[in-house]
């Protein structure tokens, strides 16, 4: 049995699971027959999981999975994520200290993130939830003053220009 899209995340989310088949296939495959073939379709199932006259007829999962893979975007998945109140965040941005360090950032802010979601599901922080997320909320911070660091040595004398209320 395969999971789709409409029963994964109701019928209101399809017009946009739609719009990102779209534009899943067209980024890797340039026209519905390439992606078809690199996704194990036909051309016209193809076709139909991209239409968005046909509501009942959206990508299964792990055929999203793949296109998004494919695509080397995640379309799919920021359609499929933001239907559930998140957002997805990449592991690894790009090459270099500054996007290394922005990489762990990404990584402790979701773990701060999560650890934040999970102590505030009674509405209360307690001591021992406080002494577990403020050392995480800490080292974030750090890793923020270490990017910080890095463009600063890039381009000294760069500083930012705050805009106040007003400006």
């Amino acid at each position: 049995m395969s999971i789709d899209a409409a029963d994964m995340l109701g019928e209101r989310f399809v017009p946009q699971v739609k719009v990102a088949t779209r534009k899943a296939f067209t980024a890797f495959g340039g026209n519905f027959s390439n992606a078809a073939e690199q996704i194990g379709v036909s051309p016209a199932r193809a076709h139909a999981y991209a239409d968005g006259h046909k509501p009942q007829d959206t990508l299964p999962l792990h055929r999203a999975i793949l296109a998004d893979i494919l695509a080397g975007f995640p379309y799919l998945l920021n359609v499929m994520a933001a239907a559930e109140g998140y957002i997805v965040l990449p592991r690894h941005i790009g090459e270099g200290d500054f996007a290394d360090t922005m990489s762990q950032f990404t990584l402790d802010a979701a773990g701060v993130t999560e650890t934040a979601i999970r102590i505030l599901r009674d509405g209360v922080i307690d001591r021992h939830e406080a002494v577990e997320i403020a050392p995480k909320i800490i080292r974030t911070i750090q890793i923020l003053h270490a990017a910080q660091h890095i463009l600063n040595a890039q381009h000294p004398g760069a500083v930012p220009h705050v805009l106040g209320s007003g400006e």
